[in-house]
């Protein structure tokens, strides 16, 4: 697997009212933007409506501002819009969320199956969806997708253990589709 990114977030003053900040949630870190570079000092960060963000949320450093991954995680993707309070005047602040973080299975991919029961897979699909389970003949009719949960029926999988009793391990693909490509989570599947 890659390893997520950790370069740091953009920053673009577009003009002298203007301010573009672009932030990756798979950075999952803090948003520090140093001014220093500019000819105006940040006094608050504030909403649109002109109040100042929550403690909580950010604030104004000796060299910039901080926006805390916390306020940051809670946007949706796409584009919010700030005030920031300069020595200069009222400034846009243009905060774009992107999130390019791979779907993934929340557990292990290794399992036991229990007789008798469906084996219930759920995945993390952050901007993503499921399209579909593949691999040992599993069909639509063998498995549900429901939101973020795949559901493979018991039938299917003991049937292809009785059909090779040698059989280790069953394997089963689930393909997952994100903003920035496939990626086929792995299922291993044993007998109890």
């Amino acid at each position: 697997t890659i390893p997520p990114t950790t370069d740091a977030p953009t920053t673009q003053i577009t003009d002298s009212y203007s301010v573009t900040l672009s932030y990756d949630k798979v950075t999952e870190a803090d948003l520090h933007v140093d001014f220093t570079e500019t000819d105006f000092t940040v006094v608050a960060i504030l909403t649109v409506s002109g109040t100042p963000l929550f403690e909580g949320d950010g604030e104004v450093t000796d060299t910039g501002i901080v926006l805390y991954v916390s306020f940051l995680e809670a946007h949706q993707v796409g584009k919010h819009y700030y005030l920031l309070e300069t020595t200069n005047g009222i400034m846009e602040l243009w905060l774009d969320i992107v999130d390019t973080r791979k779907p993934e299975l929340i557990g292990s991919n290794t399992i036991t199956y229990e007789a008798g029961v469906d084996l219930v897979l759920t995945f993390e699909l952050y901007e993503g969806s499921i399209y579909g389970a593949s691999g040992n003949g599993i069909t639509q009719n063998d498995y549900q997708v429901m939101e973020n949960v795949v559901t493979i029926d018991i039938d299917f999988i003991e049937m292809k253990f009785i059909e090779t009793p040698e059989r280790q391990a069953l394997i089963v693909s689930v393909t997952l589709l994100y903003p920035e490509g496939v990626i086929a989570a792995y299922i291993y599947i044993y007998q109890p």
